[in-house]
């Protein structure tokens, strides 16, 4: 995943079997996807620019031809979403008294210096 298709070192993006390529309005960065994905024609690689948020085009062993393929929004995603610190922090007081022992006992007192 990339949002500058240029930095990718053209061997390695060469070596991607499939693409999903989302709105690209850089033309060195469309001209690194047209070299890496012989499918694409160059009338799609111009649509890039108008490409709408969510939406993309499939390319390679996931789809016989390009496709051009909205995906959705989740809305239940937890990875990025700004948590509730209150609830987190309600929830981490229940484990406040758990596993509290005291390590005094583990220590060799013959190591400890005067």
């Amino acid at each position: 995943m990339s949002q500058r298709p240029r930095n990718i070192d053209p061997n390695v993006l060469s070596q991607m079997g499939s693409l999903a390529v989302m709105k690209i309005v850089q033309e060195d960065d469309q001209h690194q996807i047209s070299s890496a994905a012989e499918s694409i024609s160059k009338d799609l690689i111009t649509q890039l620019t108008s490409l709408n948020v969510g939406d993309a085009v499939f390319v390679g062993q996931w789809v016989n031809l390009p496709a051009i393929v909205h995906i959705e929004e989740v809305k239940d995603k937890v990875v990025g979403s700004d948590k509730n610190a209150v609830s987190e922090w309600k929830y981490a007081k229940k484990f406040d008294k758990v596993a509290v022992e005291s390590t005094q006992g583990l220590i060799q007192k013959d190591l400890l210096l005067d």
